[in-house]
């Protein structure tokens, strides 16, 4: 995020380019930008409407914007001060960084951290705290990049403050990046280099380092792809190309206005255009990046050194005074949007065509205060400054630039006005309108009616028999759930409820360690880390596995609880983010996973020789990190032939196969319970991709014939495709995607009828 204006440099100067200041370095011709400011405009609406309403896809690439401006912007400064005094005043230099940043960014944090926790409960609420913490210590960024390739945190609730991410590369790059441009200086003025000489020695050097963190960027996105995002080092090129424009600006200074103008739109175009065709898929940073930023120094290359009003006229798009007045509150405007956003959404139901009106009014007001009253003032004061400065007489605005800015204010929120009532009118376009209940067939195994056992084994030797009356029992109490006026008492208590639901899910997940991680997906690794993860009894005549990923791992405890006292032992065979189907993907958010493949090899070995009598699997369909990329119908067809894969290797173990569908996914109730909040407000329904997944993997397990059997657990969680969030006292998601353990625990007996089917249907 660019918090750096051209104003912060005092007033507009030109200097020759061919003569010398006193650092020896050659100066940069310097007046104020107008387009500079509009392509700030540009940024932060591209990110605030990908934040609100999911378009552009692209609209996060407003922050390379942002970055490249910073990098031009920041180098610039330094150039003029080395140009006019000979060094550089690192005391002023971050005198000037906090009287910037500091009291806005500590407002948006103080009002954030109040609100949360007079919205949400105990658990959301200091969970925001910390990540206060970590965004006043500018160190949100690595605090993402931890949670990203945290699989603990795949379904979790979005922190209001996650956008502070960006604040925490600049001023992390802003640590080293006046060192580095001193250094380079001080050399030159050691080789007593021509101008030539100077530049090509300060641009080398900047430029070395420019490179070493693209490659640097590709290699990550590549391995780490959610590190790469938030990484300082794999961003830092982006900063650094834009540092790169300040030293080689002379080279064009003296472009025809014509050649100017059609370069800053094809600047423009460049940016547009990724905005449109990126998206949350896209290998980004490296390479893909590099639109917006080629865009962005376009547009700064293209005004380079001119004060020409043809050019403004020319780049009107962006030299208008409505885009300057957004392009000058955007700092102001990026902080407050994304706690609206959030902050917002418990308060209305979903879809609710009046959270996005009242959602932008409110952002832009805030936004507007906050510049007028806070940031503006602080920054033209001389709060921070040394004594020899108290006296220097701050440039008053004029009556004329006074009543522009007036005017553009009043523009800016008339716009704000007119958006707000596009929203009102159109919202069903633009977001998810809660949909009425929809009839859903009931639920289905893919197995025979018989329940009685035709061998005449003892009870014991089964899972416990069939309850016809289990899921009539279940109909009815999410049937009361979903009419339930207010929160009943639940256990866990919804105040336990963090950010990713950490404490409540399965205990065998997060208290044991049975579910292996990415470092523990090699065979030997997984031998040892789950040797201790063998429950029941250990003398028992009947065995069961649990093999599938974190999903499957989250049925545990209700197929521990439905088997208790009967004589099964239980091996858990679970890796995070390995489904049961045999496809290519990566970690959620993270590095190429080809581990997965060892794992279920391995998974398949050890089915083979613990011969169970019933091998229990489940997964869920995370789409977006196939490594094809591959969505919807594509993605059908990849998992379908990934089924065939493992199915027909287990197909050859004398093992009965049940394949339970994850459950369908639930709201976070760290968001939506909160202390305003009734049980309604937490509704779910199946989504498509849900339907879909039930089509292909049941279809999968028929094929295998009556060895196989198949649950599709909607009407677990359902009645008339509607799903509340308890059950009974269980809350029932941990996250989107997880169970708690209570809620597990509460599927026990549909789990013991179903396994019961599966047992009984093979027996035969």
């Amino acid at each position: 995020m660019a918090v750096v204006s051209e104003t912060d440099q005092g007033r507009p100067r030109s200097r020759s380019t061919r003569s010398l200041g006193k650092g020896g370095v050659a100066p940069v011709k310097h007046s104020f930008r107008g387009d500079l400011e509009g392509l700030r405009a540009v940024a932060v609406l591209a990110v605030v409407a990908d934040h609100l309403i999911h378009f552009p896809s692209g609209g996060f690439v407003g922050v390379d914007v942002f970055f490249v401006l910073s990098g031009y912007l920041i180098t610039g400064l330094l150039l003029r001060e080395i140009d006019k005094t000979g060094q550089i005043s690192f005391a002023d230099f971050y005198r000037r960084r906090i009287r910037r940043i500091l009291p806005a960014a500590t407002l948006v944090l103080v009002a954030t951290v109040v609100v949360s926790y007079l919205v949400f409960r105990i658990s959301r609420a200091a969970g925001i705290f910390g990540d206060a913490v970590w965004a006043a210590l500018f160190a949100g960024n690595w605090q993402q990049a931890f949670n990203g390739t945290d699989y603990m945190n795949a379904g979790g609730a979005k922190s209001p403050l996650q956008h502070y991410w960006s604040l925490g590369v600049e001023e992390q790059f802003y640590v080293v990046w006046p060192l580095l441009i001193l250094a380079l200086v001080w050399a030159d003025a050691k080789l007593r280099l021509v101008e030539r000489g100077r530049m090509l020695l300060i641009g080398g050097g900047l430029g070395v380092v420019v490179l070493v963190s693209f490659i640097f960027s590709l290699w990550e996105t590549s391995t780490h792809p959610t590190v790469a995002y938030f990484s300082t080092f794999s961003r830092g090129w982006e900063l650094g190309l834009g540092a790169l424009l300040a030293v080689a600006a002379p080279l064009f200074y003296r472009l025809a206005t014509r050649t100017r103008v059609i370069v800053g739109w094809s600047g423009l175009a460049l940016i547009l255009v990724a905005m449109l065709q990126l998206g949350p898929g896209s290998t980004f940073p490296g390479p893909w990046a590099l639109l917006p930023v080629a865009g962005s120094m376009l547009v700064i290359i293209a005004g380079l050194g001119s004060a020409d009003p043809a050019y403004s006229r020319g780049m009107v798009a962006l030299t208008n005074p409505l885009s300057r007045y957004f392009g000058k509150i955007s700092f102001s405007l990026y902080l407050w949007h994304f706690p609206v956003i959030i902050l917002l959404q418990p308060m209305f139901p979903a879809g609710s065509r009046f959270y996005y009106v009242v959602a932008v009014v409110l952002m832009m007001l805030l936004s507007v205060a906050s510049y007028h009253l806070v940031e503006d003032p602080i920054r033209r004061s001389q709060w921070l400054e040394p004594r020899l400065h108290l006296d220097a007489r701050r440039v008053r605005p004029s009556r004329r630039v006074a009543r522009n800015r007036t005017i553009a204010m009043a523009a800016a929120m008339g716009v704000t006005l007119l958006t707000s009532a596009a929203f009102l009118v159109n919202a069903q376009q633009i977001g998810p309108v809660a949909a009425g209940p929809e009839l859903k067939a009931p639920v289905q195994v893919v197995a025979p009616p018989t329940t009685v056992p035709p061998d005449g084994s003892a009870p014991d030797q089964h899972p416990a028999p069939e309850q016809p009356d289990a899921l009539i029992a279940q109909q009815a109490a999410i049937a009361a759930a979903i009419a339930a006026p207010k929160w009943p008492a639940l256990t866990p208590d919804l105040d336990q409820f963090g950010n990713a639901g950490e404490g409540v899910k399965a205990a065998e997940w997060v208290k044991d360690g049975c579910l292996g991680s990415q470092a523990t997906a090699k065979s030997e690794d997984l031998v040892k880390n789950t040797a201790h993860c063998v429950y029941g009894d250990a003398n028992a005549k009947h065995s069961l596995v649990v093999y599938g990923d974190s999903v499957a791992i989250s049925y545990l405890p209700g197929i521990r609880a439905a088997l208790d006292g009967q004589g099964w032992k239980i091996h858990v065979l679970t890796v995070a983010g390995c489904p049961v189907s045999g496809v290519a993907q990566t970690m959620i958010g993270g590095a190429a996973f080809p581990e997965c493949d060892a794992f279920r090899s391995w998974a398949v070995e050890e089915i083979a020789k613990v011969k169970p009598d019933l091998v229990v699997m489940s997964e869920y369909r995370y789409d977006p990190v196939l490594i094809s990329h591959a969505t919807g119908a594509a993605a059908d067809v990849e998992r379908a032939a990934g089924y065939e894969a493992t199915l027909g290797k287990l197909a050859a173990v004398p093992s009965k196969l049940l394949l339970l569908s994850a459950p369908p996914e639930g709201q976070l109730l760290a968001s939506c319970a909160t202390r305003m909040s009734s049980p309604a407000n937490c509704l779910a329904s199946p989504t498509p991709q849900f339907e879909r997944t039930v089509a292909l993997e049941g279809a999968a397990m028929a094929r295998l014939g009556p060895q196989a059997s198949y649950v599709d657990t909607a009407q677990w969680f359902c009645k008339d495709n509607v799903c509340p969030a308890f059950i009974d006292s269980a809350p029932m998601h941990a996250d989107q995607y997880h169970l708690t353990d209570a809620g597990a625990r509460q599927l026990a007996p549909l789990l013991a009828q179903a396994m019961g089917r599966a047992m009984a249907a093979t027996s035969g």
